[in-house]
């Protein structure tokens, strides 16, 4: 009993405060929108219990008409569970015809699976309190109206970063109404691929409580983009707390879209920079091709990139490619298209520029479209690339005038999807076109150079006649050798041969059949040469050497029998001989390792000794001088 006593005594005490202190109860069922009003909420209005029903239509009526929209964002929101609690103030329509400020708080009660079904709470009358603050509510109708009329977006948030109020603009640029915007509505505004970066710095903000600024993206519903500039600052209320942010956004769409045009400028011209620097620094047009082929596609974000050559025949063959592996490789496949010399050849040579952007909607012919299918293309685009022409030597039919000649194609493709091609893509690929012709004008002229080259190399170094070394070739190879083996300290070995009789075979047969006879003795002393190392060499007259590095005396010999069996194999007739009626070799080897107190002339006295001795002893021999 003494409980129950208790109770009463504890609700009589809070009904006298509510009474006392002017606060007002409400209790509302959500499922049947009637709405509990204790006797002082309607007294606070004017009103007698009996003439306000207990009705959330009855209840609406009685809230200013400015501020019932905001009321019932903001209970909304706190119903759906996205804030803690219902706390608002707002204007009320006194019986009287003035109008009252109330501080309404409530709370939303939910059953088991988290559905409310009740919001209960307290409303407070603060006309007095509203009346000392009018000069701080006229700055801010102020600033409300100067927000509405702003050139930039403006927000403001709670100290935990909820929406309280976004301007016009701002919903402009994200497509969103105010009340999406609300709460943590606002978030979905922000691009999807900038949105965790520019929370996870909107946060930081919150909770260092200072300063935001940020570049990032909204995209709205219908798919525009907008690049802004967001700042904030925390808004301080009594003690200096943070009670929120207020803050702007600033379209920088126009700014950014100059930014890019810019990088890609700049990138085009790192781009053909750098190509240029590989065209002076390597003659390897390959390697030319192959890394602009490749730079080139990752710049353009495309599917494949590939050089087309021409034969003269107008077919073709993919020379260099870059291909992204989602898409079946094309290098090295030949193309015979009829269609192609028919009608773009002539097109192509005076500088013609295709731009395609969807295949079957670009008005191509069947057997073009045809022929892209089977690369799985749906865009391209299609630059020449013609080449000077180089005049050579005995090229009379070159003038100054020459137009230049459609050397290939620089070929971008598209196949995931159409793609219109923006004009900076087609200027980019022209330009790396014509450095690619500069290339390979240059080199086909290094070409040209390496050939004449190798050809005055081979007119400095072999012998006009025999086509086996010269002189000059044997004394350079001998002391390269000699300097290498005397490093290693490995043996070198020299054969000198001499056709016996050779002046009597002159003078029988004549100077022809002479140098017909040293070509047969050359080639038949090369090929008993094996190894690559050495080398065979037109000493003079009708005396030859080979230079035999790596090779010891005995192995030296055994070369040099098999020399002089060679040329005996040839049978060659020689009436005039003294030895056989074959024209034979005498043949003097010599062997040494050399060292640092040698030189090579000891080693070609060692065989010209051992070449004696054997045209001493009866020539048609081989003589090995340890």
């Amino acid at each position: 009993m003494k409980d129950i006593t208790s109770a009463h005594k504890a609700e009589e005490r809070y009904a006298l405060a509510v009474t006392a202190g002017q606060v007002g109860l409400w209790n509302w069922n959500l499922q049947t929108c009637e709405i509990y009003f204790n006797p002082s909420w309607k007294a606070m209005l004017g009103y007698t219990d009996r003439e306000i029903p207990n009705h959330q239509a009855a209840w609406l009526r009685l809230i200013y008409p400015d501020d019932r929209e905001w009321v019932m964002t903001s209970a909304n929101i706190h119903i759906e569970g996205l804030t803690p609690q219902f706390k608002i103030e707002h204007r009320m329509l006194h019986k009287n015809g003035s109008v009252r400020w109330f501080l309404c708080r409530g709370m939303a009660f939910r059953d088991e699976t988290g559905k409310p079904y009740r919001m209960a709470g307290s409303t407070t009358d603060i006309t007095e309190r509203k009346r000392t603050e009018q000069a701080l509510q006229e700055s801010e109708y102020r600033y409300y109206t100067l927000a509405k009329m702003s050139p930039v977006g403006i927000f403001h948030t709670d100290a935990e970063g909820n929406c309280l109020y976004v301007n016009e603009r701002w919903r402009e640029l994200t497509g969103l109404t105010l009340a999406e915007a609300l709460g943590q509505g606002w978030i979905k505004a922000i691009h999807p691929d900038d949105r965790s970066r520019m929370l996870v710095e909107w946060h930081q903000a919150i909770v260092g409580n200072c300063t935001f600024a940020y570049e990032y993206r909204f995209r709205r519903s219908d798919g525009v983009v907008s690049w802004v500039f967001g700042q904030a600052v925390p808004e301080k209320g009594l003690g200096d707390n943070i009670v929120g942010f207020i803050g702007t956004i600033t379209d920088i769409t126009d700014r950014k879209a100059t930014e890019e045009a810019l990088r890609l400028q700049c990138f085009r011209e790192r781009l053909i920079g750098s190509m240029l620097e590989r065209i002076r620094q390597s003659l390897d047009l390959g390697e030319i091709l192959n890394t602009t082929v490749a730079e080139v596609r990752q710049f353009l974000e495309c599917d494949r990139v590939l050089v087309h050559r021409f034969q003269p025949d107008w077919t073709g063959v993919i020379t260099v490619e870059s291909q992204d592996p989602k898409w079946a490789p094309i290098l090295g496949t030949c193309i015979a298209d009829s269609c192609f010399s028919e009608n773009y050849v002539r097109l192509y040579q005076h500088g013609r520029i295709q731009a395609v952007t969807d295949i079957y909607t670009s008005g191509l012919s069947q057997c073009h479209i045809n022929l892209l299918e089977r690369f799985q293309v749906r865009a391209n685009l299609v630059v020449p690339i013609l080449q000077e022409r180089v005049q050579t030597l005995g090229d009379s039919s070159y003038s100054e005038s020459s137009h230049p000649t459609l050397w290939g194609l620089l070929v971008a493709h598209h196949c995931r999807d159409s793609r219109h091609w923006q004009p900076w893509e087609i200027d980019l690929l022209k330009s790396l076109s014509a450095q690619v012709g500069m290339a390979i004008q240059q080199a086909e002229l290094y070409q040209q150079l390496q050939a004449a080259n190798l050809q005055l190399q081979r007119l400095a170094t072999l012998d006009g006649l025999t086509q086996v070394a010269n002189r000059r070739r044997f004394d350079e190879y001998l002391d390269q050798e000699w300097r290498r083996l005397k490093r290693d300290r490995i043996p070198l070995s020299l054969i000198m041969c001499d056709i016996d009789c050779f002046k009597a075979y002159n003078d029988t047969y004549g100077h022809q059949a002479g140098d017909a006879c040293l070509i047969a003795v050359a080639n038949a002393i090369a090929t008993a040469l094996k190894r690559p190392a050495d080398l065979v060499a037109r000493y003079g007259g009708e005396e030859f050497a080979a230079i035999l590095p790596n090779t010891t005396g005995s192995g030296a010999f055994k070369v040099a029998q098999t020399i002089r069996a060679a040329v005996q194999a040839l049978k060659i007739v020689h009436a005039s001989s003294l030895v056989s009626e074959y024209v034979t070799l005498s043949l003097g080897v010599a062997c040494t390792v050399p060292d640092r107190d040698t030189l090579p002339e000891t080693l070609l006295k060692a065989a010209d000794e051992a070449l004696y001795q054997a045209k001493a002893s009866g020539r048609d021999a081989s003589v090995y001088a340890p």
